[in-house]
């Protein structure tokens, strides 16, 4: 009897260490699996810590990006602008000079000796010499240097209100005009002057007024 009594107590005592066992067991991989899915939900969060960091970082870049170009957009504005203004003056100051040339009487002697560089003897009747009304006074002169086949006509296209002096050369035959006039040189140098920020010749206040040695020729639209 008492065998049997020590063997129930054995028998209990072994199912209540087996429980205990696998109740510390399921306790430990609950609290395991607490750990797993608390670290998954931090990584989570972190994740999405690292990826709204990420976008605040690009939305500044973007902001800077731009504040840096509006502000190198208006330096540009300003720069053109300003180099206009100073166009503006220079040319102003050029063609109150020039106008003054023109009435002095240096100008005729500018006339023959730059007709001379652009007509050559053998070429000369093939080319007819434009002048503005203003200065058909010089025909005279001109033909006296240049001879009886000499062609002189007032240039009908050549707006004195815009015109300061010089001459066109027009060859009918061939279709071309060579323009010497101060007005299209003035415009060439301030194209040039507005596409690289320095005309020195104009700058330079002792410099010799008189138009630039570069001509444009142009084809006769007939």
């Amino acid at each position: 009897m008492e065998n049997l009594q020590e063997k129930l107590v054995q028998f209990r005592k072994a199912i209540l260490d087996d429980v205990q066992t696998r109740v510390y067991q399921t306790h430990q991989e609950v609290e395991q699996y607490k750990l797993q899915e608390l670290e998954h939900v931090k990584d989570q969060e972190l994740e999405k810590i690292f990826q709204k960091m990420q976008a605040d970082v690009q939305k500044i870049k973007r902001s800077v990006k731009e504040q840096l170009s509006n502000q190198e957009m208006d330096m540009r504005k300003e720069l053109l602008l300003r180099r206009k203004q100073i166009a503006d003056e220079i040319f102003t100051n050029v063609s109150i000079r020039l106008h003054e040339f023109v009435e002095s009487d240096a100008y005729l002697p500018y006339l023959i000796e730059t007709l001379k560089k652009r007509l050559k003897t053998n070429t000369l009747s093939e080319w007819e010499i434009l002048l503005l009304e203003r200065d058909m006074r010089y025909q005279e002169a001109i033909t006296q240097v240049f001879g009886p086949d000499c062609r002189i006509a007032m240039d009908p296209a050549m707006d004195a209100a815009v015109q300061i002096g010089g001459f066109r050369l027009r060859n009918l035959d061939k279709g071309l005009i060579v323009d010497e006039t101060f007005a299209e040189k003035l415009a060439a140098e301030r194209q040039a002057f507005l596409g690289n920020q320095w005309l020195a010749a104009v700058l330079h206040e002792d410099e010799v007024i008189g138009p630039a040695s570069d001509t444009k020729t142009a084809v006769i639209q007939k």
